[in-house]
């Protein structure tokens, strides 16, 4: 399972997606379909949209209607997109 499917996963186990396109388009800045094509062809994130994704995850955060749980899926997110970024595409910082 690639870190795209994981963090989709996470995200809508907790409840912060409710499906497939509302991650490709709220959390990712791409079309309603993104997700979909990327997963069906195995590809991971691209570059564009793991720092979209990264950005989208902390500005989530700021939620205030956030429970706990959610806050926690969302801090675990963006440590491992942070970490993603790092190691595949060496991109230090996003902020």
């Amino acid at each position: 399972m690639t870190l795209l499917e994981n963090i989709y996963h996470h995200l809508h186990n907790n409840g912060l997606v409710n499906n497939r396109e509302h991650f490709s388009k709220q959390y990712l800045g791409k079309s309603k379909n993104w997700y979909a094509v990327q997963t069906h062809e195995h590809r991971d994130f691209s570059t564009s949209a793991a720092i979209e994704c990264l950005r989208n995850i902390r500005s989530a955060t700021r939620g205030e209607t956030l429970s706990s749980s959610q806050q926690l899926a969302l801090l675990t997110a963006e440590r491992l997109m942070a970490q993603h970024l790092s190691e595949q595409h060496a991109v230090a910082d996003i902020h």
